[in-house]
């Protein structure tokens, strides 16, 4: 992830308060009184001195209406209002406004892919960068809609501001037509994470999972036993519902998160190489952990089990309201969810989903597609010089305006600003992991991994081998289609 980032959370630990907007030096005092460290130098972008004459590059982002709870509020700010991200967006790009002359804007546009077709085929130029979803991307970047970034002048992807693990898992074909950066916060929000309630722990006295993290012992078996402590029935009418208390609270979404953490994948690299290898025998035993836990509902409370009983919303109305309330030992969701936990009465923790097992090197995270963001540009663009040097130093300087009022933020309300949740954080943003099979839903491959979630039936096995031939085809098409049109 971004690799100064956990230095900042150093320096939000002692300051209490994200960087000042237009510098590139970050410093925070010592736990010493006497003495002064510099904790982490962000190097100014090396971009040349341009006047762009009041140009404007416009940004299509991620319209409100499809999800109005996740809209884009990473590019475009009109005013201060003193809400922290709102004010970052906007002394970012005021710094990077006046230095090159130019005015940002934005275009939100529900259904992006064919927003982009359409102006591409134009070429009318509706659209400098485009910042929607990565299951957008994908499909743009297959159609030729996209420029190679590697073509882009002034963007070098090997800066710090931009996401090195995406920038080395997103590459196909020698190829890289979007990308993750500190230009973005929602790619912080889609990546998944397990909170804990710190005050049901308390009260069962167990130990937080601080250091088993740290050491290498947080599994999946020890996350299952956890979560055995959790459950009674707060109303003791012999039923264990959505208004009782559960030692784990999830959904159908998470059942796949939980197994890229156990370290399985469809696909893998060698040296430059994609390569179709899962574990069958891997992903089947993880889920039979997975799924013995989550369809036990004397322990878990599963969202999709609520779908037909009047919700609006299960996974707000059952699953967030439930943990909100203190009603749920552990909790699995994206970060995204931490924005709507502040006003939360018990404390709560975040950490890493489990490993397979102690003897897997690094914990793994998962970034949702559905709910994050990417930079790309379109292919007609007729000025890359401009949007390659606009972008760069977007990115630069949300490093040290952005991502520090990002990170402010979510440690802010129930979430307690500590060492260990600065380390908890400092693992879970630096360890996403992307699988070419998810990302492009390979044979469908997406959709078998949730369906034992409720009925605790594992049939993945099976279920792989009758798409194993369209996983195949659909893997070949792309590699021949992407980057070549």
């Amino acid at each position: 992830m971004k690799k100064q980032f956990c230095l900042i959370l150093a320096a939000l630990l002692l300051t209490g308060c994200g960087a000042d907007a237009g510098t590139t030096d970050t410093t925070a005092a010592s736990t010493e009184e006497t003495t002064t460290e510099e904790v982490t130098t962000i190097p100014a972008p090396d971009l040349p001195d341009k006047d762009f004459g009041g140009e404007n590059i416009n940004f299509l982002v991620r319209g409100e209406k499809a999800q109005p709870t996740n809209f884009s509020h990473e590019i475009y700010a009109s005013e201060e209002n003193g809400d922290a991200i709102n004010d970052a967006v906007y002394r970012r790009n005021m710094a990077v406004q006046e230095r090159f002359n130019v005015e940002i804007t934005e275009t939100a546009e529900d259904d992006s892919v064919d927003a982009v077709k359409k102006s591409v085929l134009a070429d009318d130029g509706a659209y400098d960068v485009v910042m929607v979803r990565p299951n957008r991307m994908v499909t743009l970047g297959s159609d030729g809609m996209l420029a190679d970034l590697y073509e882009v002048p002034h963007i070098d992807t090997s800066k710090q501001w931009w996401d090195q693990n995406g920038v080395a898992n997103l590459t196909f074909n020698g190829k890289l037509y979007f990308i993750n950066g500190d230009i973005n916060i929602m790619d912080n929000n889609a990546i998944w994470a397990l909170m804990f309630n710190k005050d049901l722990f308390d009260k069962y006295q167990l130990e937080y999972p601080y250091e088993s993290v740290k050491d290498g012992t947080w599994t999946l078996d020890k996350f299952v036993e956890l979560a055995k402590f959790g459950s009674e029935d707060l109303d003791g009418n012999g039923i264990m519902d959505e208004f009782d208390q559960y030692g784990l609270i999830t959904a159908n979404e998470n059942i796949y998160p939980l197994i890229v953490a156990s370290d399985n994948q469809i696909t893998s690299r060698e040296g430059n190489e994609i390569v179709i290898d899962p574990d069958i025998e891997g992903i089947h035993a993880a889920l039979d952990k997975i799924i013995a836990l989550t369809s036990d509902s004397s322990v878990t409370l599963y969202a999709e089990a609520y779908q037909n009983k009047g919700y609006t919303n299960v996974w707000s109305e059952v699953m967030r309201q439930s943990f909100k309330e203190g009603r749920g030992l552990m909790y699995i969701s994206g970060i995204l969810s931490t924005t709507y936990l502040r006003d939360m009465n018990d404390e709560f923790g975040i950490i890493p989903l489990p490993k397979a097992s102690e003897s897997q090197k690094e914990y793994k995270t998962w970034m949702s597609l559905n709910n994050s963001s990417m930079l790309g540009i379109p292919s007609s663009n007729d000025d890359l010089e401009m949007t390659g040097i606009i972008c760069e130093a977007l990115a630069a300087e949300s490093a040290v305006t952005l991502t520090p009022a990002y990170f402010d933020t979510t440690l802010s309300g129930k979430v307690a600003r500590d060492e260990d949740s600065v380390a908890m954080l400092e693992i879970i943003l630096g360890s996403v992991s992307f699988d070419f099979a998810n990302i492009f839903n390979l044979g469908s491959i997406n959709g078998i991994f949730p369906k034992g979630g409720m009925t605790g039936n594992n049939t993945f096995a099976s279920d792989y081998a009758s798409r194993e031939a369209a996983i195949q085809k659909d893997f070949e098409k792309v590699l021949a289609n992407y980057g070549t049109k």
